[in-house]
């Protein structure tokens, strides 16, 4: 998934200059460019799926139970699987990812619009990538502190950067009417 990832967005990067020639500055490029570089952003946190317990580490695990087996050991037991330590967000690919998309909520803050010619929903869509930003902001002080490493609160600040982003999925994808989807 990271190399389709790159590939993807490149094509993005692409189909937001192709609208921006068409359109100039408008509703629709500034959803686009604001989208492509959250996307940046939010490429960069961790994805981490279980993985499946073969059936050779089951039955060790499962001989070596006693009354003094930690909790953690009956979760996975339980589960069937082990979630892979998260590595590391790139704090310095963050912060560059972070500077681009501050820049695109910069100009979309500052298009005034026109309002017979802006899509429907764009004045619903337009408040949401500055809340974002503002979590992101928030988000990058531990996140350097910790050196991108997991931090106290910093599950619960991920999954409403998250939420955050799936909102604002959901409110770009029918004014863009992008021929490419966004890979979340």
């Amino acid at each position: 998934m990271p190399e389709l990832r790159t590939f993807v967005r490149d094509v993005e990067g692409q189909e937001v200059k192709a609208t921006e020639a068409r359109e100039g500055p408008s509703a629709i490029w500034h959803v686009a460019d604001v989208m492509h570089r959250v996307n940046r952003v939010i490429d960069l946190f961790p994805r981490v799926r279980p993985q499946p317990i073969g059936s050779d580490e089951m039955e060790e695990m499962m001989n070596t139970l006693g009354p003094d087996t930690p909790g953690e050991t009956f979760d996975k037991i339980i589960a069937g699987a082990t979630v892979p330590k998260t590595p590391p967000i790139d704090v310095a690919a963050f912060d560059e990812a972070l500077k681009a998309y501050g820049e695109a909520v910069a100009r979309l803050d500052g298009f005034k619009g026109k309002p017979p010619e802006d899509p429907e929903d764009f004045n619903e869509f337009k408040p949401m990538p500055r809340q974002m930003l503002e979590m992101l902001t928030a988000f990058r002080e531990p996140l350097a502190k910790s050196k991108g490493e997991e931090f106290a609160g910093g599950g619960q600040m991920a999954a409403q950067i998250y939420n955050q982003y799936v909102e604002m999925l959901n409110a770009s994808s029918p004014i863009g009417g992008s021929r490419l989807r966004y890979l979340p």
